[in-house]
């Protein structure tokens, strides 16, 4: 495996890390046992895989509950990254509390904001954040879905570095290259990028906007346009793939590993088979030709959608500044 510093840290991440959504959502992502979950946790770790991404929305902490389950036994191997979205910087503290209980630990190593929200003062849950650093409860603190604006506000804010931002970045969703990602580099802070394969989109297994399931067509690239545009793409991506002889699932996730802004890759698994087939892929070589096809062949898409990076909202209504 390999390892990249995240931001201003002393947290070395794999380059391919384990999200766990699908810990705590049966609507979207259905049933998962825990014996499921544990076994790819641990498949994960002995994979050199050792970030593990969760948040208190998933599930309502279920996800949270999952994985702290799993790693017992095997806590001081793990990087657990986990995330509040609390609109009242008053309850941002008891959130963390519960969020250790639920995963059975004394520190979460990444504490992040899981949205900007903007009923109140970003300042004052920037505060909060920096003083559970303070207490020793998280280790570094982060955000999720920052835009440009509220990154402003974040990065010269207090003593402690923002070490990251999670955003959406795949083949299919390229919005925050020509803006946030030059901030990150500047201002040294990581990048770590979900949705990589887009929900499943990225895989090959669908062909058309009605295969792909209902409870996963709520991003842009479908409500939008109905995914008319991202299937179009898809069939070029596959070309390539197909010429190449290597499947799009890999070619998606070595072209995002191929930018250097990029400080780790959050990959979703289900099973153990799963998370040792995302490990593999850094042992495959893909000719940087290829990669470059790939960007000409998902240009049109990245123009179409514009640079608002809110994969789920547009206009008035982003979430992002």
């Amino acid at each position: 495996m390999e390892y990249r510093n995240l931001g201003k840290s002393d947290l070395e991440v794999p380059v391919i890390s384990f999200g766990c959504w699908q810990f705590g959502s049966v609507e979207t992502w259905g049933e998962q046992s825990q014996a499921d979950s544990t076994e790819a946790v641990h498949a994960a770790l002995d994979c050199g895989i050792n970030l593990f991404d969760t948040a208190a929305a998933y599930g309502g902490g279920q996800s949270e509950e999952v994985l702290g389950k799993a790693l017992k036994g095997r806590r001081s191997e793990a990087i657990i990254a986990s995330k509040q979205g609390s609109p009242n910087p008053a309850q941002i503290e008891a959130r963390c509390d519960h969020s250790l209980k639920m995963l059975g630990t004394d520190v979460i190593d990444l504490y992040q904001i899981h949205w900007a929200r903007h009923e109140t003062p970003l300042e004052d849950h920037l505060e909060v954040m920096h003083r559970l650093r303070d207490k020793g409860k998280i280790r570094y603190f982060g955000v999720s879905n920052f835009g440009l604006k509220d990154m402003e506000i974040t990065i010269p804010y207090g003593e402690h570095p923002l070490v990251s931002n999670q955003l959406p970045y795949s083949l299919l969703w390229r919005a925050i290259e020509d803006e946030i990602n030059p901030v990150l580099d500047k201002n040294t802070v990581g990048l770590l990028c979900y949705s990589p394969l887009m929900q499943g989109l990225l895989t090959g297994r669908y062909k058309t906007p009605d295969s792909f399931p209902e409870g996963r067509r709520s991003t842009r690239v479908f409500t939008e346009d109905g995914g008319k545009r991202a299937f179009e793409t898809l069939a070029e991506i596959e070309k390539i793939s197909d010429k190449a002889g290597i499947s799009m699932q890999v070619l998606a996730l070595h072209w995002l590993l191929s930018n250097k802004t990029v400080s780790s890759v959050i990959t979703g698994a289900r099973n153990a088979k799963q998370i040792r087939e995302n490990a593999a892929v850094v042992d495959t070589t893909v000719d940087p030709q290829i990669l470059n096809q790939l960007t000409a062949a998902t240009d049109s898409l990245k123009q179409a959608m514009g640079p608002n990076p809110d994969l789920w909202r547009s206009g008035s209504d982003s979430l992002y500044r």
